[in-house]
């Protein structure tokens, strides 16, 4: 009973690490995405207003949405970029909000 138990306690530690090593892996690729989907818009300085999605090449398992709204009195965008899984939009696996300064 007390091997069973160590065992049963073993094999659950096991499997919460491998699965952390797993999303911690998922993570790094898509923030990596996000770098990537964002640049293009940092190199022009500006984001239209609005929403705009896409997918990744390659035939990466997720996709891209930016949503830029302009900041009334201020030449700042606020620009909300998600990254999910393209079949199931509704789960975001990452967000960043940040400001972009409207070219001049």
């Amino acid at each position: 009973m007390v091997i069973t138990a160590g065992l049963l306690t073993i094999t659950r530690t096991f499997s919460a690490s491998k699965n952390a090593v797993k999303r911690s892996a998922e993570l790094a690729e898509v923030v990596l995405l996000a770098q990537n989907a964002l640049w293009q818009y940092e190199a022009k300085g500006a984001i239209a207003p609005g929403q705009t999605q896409g997918d990744f090449p390659d035939e990466s398992p997720y996709a891209w949405r930016v949503n830029a709204q302009a900041v009334q009195g201020r030449k700042l965008e606020i620009v909300d970029s998600e990254i999910f899984r393209a079949r199931s939009s509704d789960e975001s696996l990452c967000r960043i909000v940040t400001y972009l300064k409207e070219s001049t």
